[in-house]
């Protein structure tokens, strides 16, 4: 096989980014080959060769790296997010979900809502499928009111990260946050380490 001269990519090593670079491997594959967060791609040798007067990629893929974590959503919907960003939230979220290895069962997803009040969209247990998550997001709707960011808060750590939930102790937790602004109650939210 011949080298491509004019690629600058020539044998570049990447790695997932979902450990913090970015990685040539799923631009060109259009991630077929990342399982994303729950993975780390170990050693990846990317050769540009010559065929038939075409410059082709070549993936040369480790085995990936198990690495399971629960991992729960909050998504504020208070009344200055409104109700068209509301949907672009749920959207992000779903395409997020989606490189998830959850169908394996490596992966925990849950959601909760808020605004004045705590809303449970589902624990951790209660979704194995991918597609079954995206299902739940999609349902999800718009409420309105003032930002208690301090309740939802308070909700993960009481109510999602149980056992009870499906929060498994030997697993890392992952709380994302998705809010436009400042707490009602910024005092009440902050965290104290």
């Amino acid at each position: 096989m011949q080298f491509c001269a004019e690629c600058p990519f020539k044998s570049t090593n990447a790695v997932c980014p979902h450990n913090g670079t970015y990685d040539l491997l799923c631009i060109f594959s259009k991630n077929r080959f990342c399982r994303h967060s729950t993975f780390v791609l170990q050693t990846i040798d990317i050769k540009f060769v010559v065929y038939k007067e075409k410059c082709i990629v070549v993936f040369l893929v480790a085995q990936p790296v198990d690495c399971p974590v629960d991992i729960v959503f909050v998504l504020d919907d208070s009344g200055s997010i409104n109700a068209a960003n509301f949907s672009l939230m749920k959207s992000f979220v779903s395409r997020l979900v989606q490189r998830l290895d959850i169908d394996s069962g490596n992966t925990r997803v849950g959601l909760i809502t808020f605004s004045t009040y705590v809303r449970l969209g589902f624990y951790l247990n209660a979704h194995s499928s991918v597609a079954a998550v995206q299902s739940t997001i999609s349902s999800l709707i718009y409420q309105g009111g003032s930002t208690n960011t301090a309740a939802a808060l308070a909700y993960v750590r009481t109510s999602m990260l149980t056992s009870a939930a499906g929060d498994r102790s030997n697993v890392p937790n992952v709380v994302v946050l998705l809010t436009d602004g400042q707490s009602d109650d910024a005092a009440t939210a902050q965290v104290s380490i």
